[in-house]
């Protein structure tokens, strides 16, 4: 169950982390 959750979770954070970088390459 939470290997799952994790495996959820981290596609999640993935895209959250690549908008965050794509939003600090044009900001910089």
């Amino acid at each position: 169950m939470y290997e799952s959750l994790q495996e959820k979770f981290s596609k999640s954070e993935k895209r959250e982390l690549l908008k965050h970088f794509s939003n600090i390459d044009k900001s910089v």
